[in-house]
């Protein structure tokens, strides 16, 4: 036998439930609201941005393969990204993101992510940052070089 303060419980929860139910069927719109039905379980927040890349996969300390691609979103755990190239899952990566912003409204910035590609779907990936930074760069970085002769940069 089952005990009135238990069978009581059981009968508000499913009160609740039914009524959670019937606030989803009188309001069709909110059947295929994602955050209605399972919600995005993802821990951080997703942003939408298409930004110029570059990207460098290394293996044993050497760099195997090089490119280019645009951001699709990023996150603070993660970036999805298409490349040129279809990219193997599991390796390291290094991102260079050409990022929309100034510093001081006059420098602009390369955001710098490091981490591993743990999915990839024809020239999808999906990069698991692990450490990032933001560095500053010239104007022209994501441009060609010109002319002729050695290139003269601060940094060797």
């Amino acid at each position: 036998m089952v005990p009135i303060i238990l069978r009581v419980a059981l009968g508000e929860v499913r009160m609740n439930l039914n009524r959670r139910v019937d606030d989803l069927t009188s309001n069709p719109q909110h059947i295929s609201d994602p955050q209605v039905i399972g919600g995005d379980r993802r821990i951080d927040r997703r942003y939408w941005a298409e930004l110029s890349l570059k990207y460098t996969i290394v293996a044993a300390g050497r760099v195997v393969e090089t490119g280019s691609g645009h951001s699709i979103n990023i996150s603070r755990g993660g970036i999805c990204f298409e490349t040129e190239n279809r990219l193997r899952a599991d390796v390291q990566a290094e991102l260079i993101v050409n990022w929309p912003f100034l510093l001081q409204n006059q420098i602009p910035l390369h955001l710098c992510l490091y981490g591993r590609v743990i999915r990839t779907q024809g020239r999808l990936a999906v990069l698991k940052i692990s450490r990032y930074e933001f560095r500053t760069h010239g104007a022209r970085s994501f441009q060609p070089a010109t002319g002729s002769g050695p290139r003269r940069t601060l940094f060797a």
